[in-house]
């Protein structure tokens, strides 16, 4: 991306956060505007609510003394409801427990029977007073209890219209007006000093990641600003210290594999020149150099091996060849394979199987995940230590255990070590062929099968692996 373009995208970035930050000003300013109307309103209608509640508690209580609900020929009280009513704009309705209206203002519903779901909940409901509000009314429905205030006798319906509410004064608008544009003038200064603020750290940060694109991994990104910046300048920070680490790994990697590779080819041909540079060599000493050479071919092989697995697993190549497999005789058959290599060293190896396991596997890569671990148990162990493979299953995984006695590992690398070209021990690893590639492919080929895999242990004393896969492979379906 060119300076120009840059520049013109952080410019643009510019305007619209002073965009943003007037509309920042200018929306809570409107929402104070509504909030004080709405407060208004509703101080409004809180007055209306407690003017109509003082009556109907009111009419609740002349109705209990008087025995309305039983004899409602009482002219006093019915006129003073009728009168509440019209005053108010509403309507009363007395209903009785057995939800007969005794008395309606508008004179409609007298003798008939309430069927409104609110009145018969009101009824029911242990508090004396319901409150139910619409777009244009408000009903409260006050209940008429006996004197011990225990029994339900019947209750008092109150429906009125919302009153209209008054719009506020010419001096309160235009007060509201003068202090608004006061307002919105200081801030648009605020925001013009607080964008160019923000813009400055995200100038220097844009910058700072276009050195980095350039390839300069060296320098660390160094900007000051608000939190939101600085928490972006940490992430690119620890993602460019991660970039470093696999970066010193890879060429860790190249130089390993390219020893590694010209040892054995080294090793071939001084062993093949003595043979053709010597006439009369007896036999045994023929038989002894052809061994170390075809040793030196297996060596070679398993690091090719190892790397050809690399690539195919990352370019995701050879489709999984998913058949139903025994675990229990894959893991014998690779145990009875490794234990030459174990009896090498004297290292007892135990197999613990709980249950017969059937699961739907690729059986190579498979193979490979179990030989990677149970071989690295073997030669990271010590002499005459034990290495112990244990099968479990549920109804949907199952599970492989393998534990040894060996020198385990340290705990500040195990988040380390299913990294690609990462070894706890060069050294060690060296002796014994490691490339820092086998756990790497391991775990790859356990995420293929939809698992995973953990390591737990401590230094000096053992590392445990457990991997998880699913009984059933699910594979993933792409439009």
């Amino acid at each position: 991306m060119s300076t120009k373009r840059r520049a013109r995208k952080v410019n643009s970035l510019h305007v619209q956060v002073i965009f943003a930050m007037v509309l920042a000003c200018i929306l809570p300013l409107a929402v104070v505007a509504v909030l004080f109307v709405n407060s208004y309103r509703e101080q409004t209608k809180q007055e209306m609510r407690g003017k109509v509640q003082v009556l109907c508690a009111d009419f609740a209580n002349r109705i209990q003394n008087t025995g309305y609900l039983t004899n409602p020929a009482q002219a006093e009280l019915s006129a003073a409801m009728d009168t509440a009513a019209q005053f108010y704009d509403g309507r009363i309705l007395v209903v009785n427990s057995e939800l007969q209206i005794i008395k309606d203002t508008f004179k409609r519903e007298e003798g008939k029977t309430m069927i409104s779901e609110e009145v018969v909940k009101a009824l029911r409901e242990k508090s004396l007073s319901q409150e139910f509000f619409y777009e244009d009314i408000t009903e409260i429905i006050y209940q008429v209890r006996d004197p011990l205030g225990k029994t339900v006798l019947g209750s008092v319906v109150f429906i009125y219209d919302n009153p209209e509410y008054v719009g506020l004064s010419d001096d309160i608008s235009r007060t509201s007006l003068l202090v608004t544009s006061l307002l919105v003038g200081g801030v648009l200064c605020a925001i013009l000093i607080a964008s160019a603020k923000m813009v400055f750290p995200l100038k220097k940060l844009a910058f700072s990641l276009q050195q980095l694109a350039d390839g300069d991994l060296q320098e660390k990104v160094d900007v000051k600003g608000n939190y939101e910046v600085e928490t972006i300048v940490d992430s690119v920070n620890n993602m460019l210290e991660d970039m470093r680490t696999t970066e010193q790994r890879r060429q860790e990697f190249v130089s390993n594999v390219s020893h590694e590779l010209k040892t054995p080819l080294t090793s071939m041909k001084v062993l093949a020149e003595s043979l053709v540079g010597q006439s009369g060599i007896p036999e045994e000493l023929y038989q002894e150099f052809l061994q170390d050479i075809n040793t030196e071919i297996d060596r070679e092989n398993e690091i090719i091996t190892d790397l050809l697995n690399v690539v195919r697993l990352d370019r995701k190549e050879g489709e999984m060849n998913i058949a139903q497999v025994s675990i229990n005789e894959l893991l014998e058959i690779i145990m009875r394979r490794l234990r030459p290599i174990a009896k090498e060293r004297n290292v007892e190896m135990v197999f613990e199987s709980f249950r017969s396991v059937l699961a739907e596997v690729d059986e190579v890569k498979m193979s490979l995940v179990f030989t990677n671990l149970i071989e690295n148990a073997i030669k990271y162990n010590k002499d005459g230590g034990q290495v112990k493979v244990s099968l479990n299953a549920d109804h949907r995984y199952f599970y492989v255990r393998v534990e040894d006695t060996g020198i385990g590992i340290p705990e500040d690398a195990k988040k380390y070590i299913f990294d690609r070209f990462y070894r706890v021990d060069k050294a060690r690893s060296r002796e014994t062929g490691g490339t820092g590639l086998g756990l790497a492919i391991t775990k790859s080929a356990v995420m293929m099968h939809k698992g995973n895999i953990k390591v737990s242990g401590k230094e000096g004393e053992g590392s445990v692996f457990v991997v998880r896969i699913p009984l059933s492979f699910i594979p993933e379906y792409t439009d």
